[in-house]
């Protein structure tokens, strides 16, 4: 009984809120993050701005203002069909690059964050928290060093693999070479 009288309560009070009550509760309690979104590529290959409103492509400020994202990260991927093993490390370097020149340039709208508190505070300023992540362990070239310095200029994820089948993880989109992961993936140290 005492369930259903809890249950009860909770549905008329949600009622008594309209969808978009409930909505913009929701939004001013929370914050919205786009896990993953393609557009530095379009920064450095097509001057894309992502202070003008586009039509067109992943992600600009406006929208992402309209849509209430509190934060975003940016992919940072680089395709090894599209380039020779010696420029994923330059070509990944002037992605992050331009995320942190477009933060750079509208520092007012957007900020490059570090920490789950830099996102909350980027929030609190009503600014979009800006993130990066690396799309496939390739461009690391098996060099801790380099993730260390991806690490250093935001990068704060990396997938293991995309587009590539690298030394220490086969990629679902290239041939399968050590049946998942190698050893030295699944016991670091």
């Amino acid at each position: 009984m005492r369930t259903f009288i809890f249950i009860f309560f909770l549905a008329t009070g949600a009622l008594a809120q309209s969808p978009d009550q409930r909505l913009e509760k929701l939004l001013s309690t929370s914050i919205l993050i786009d896990t993953h979104v393609d557009t530095p590529w379009y920064v450095v290959d097509e001057g894309y701005d992502l202070a003008e409103e586009h039509i067109y492509y992943e992600a600009d400020i406006p929208r992402l203002k309209r849509g209430h994202v509190g934060g975003i990260f940016f992919g940072i991927a680089v395709e090894p069909q599209n380039f020779p093993p010696h420029l994923w490390i330059p070509r990944a370097l002037e992605l992050i690059d331009s995320v942190h020149e477009q933060a750079r340039q509208h520092s007012n709208q957007i900020e490059v964050a570090y920490t789950a508190e830099d996102i909350r505070r980027i929030h609190r300023a009503g600014k979009i928290a800006v993130l990066i992540g690396v799309e496939g362990g390739h461009m690391i070239q098996d060099s801790m060093a380099v993730l260390r310095d991806y690490y250093r200029l935001g990068v704060r994820y990396m997938t293991l693999t995309h587009f590539k089948t690298n030394d220490w993880a086969d990629s679902s989109g290239d041939i399968a070479v050590h049946n998942g992961l190698t050893r030295i993936s699944r016991y670091p140290g």
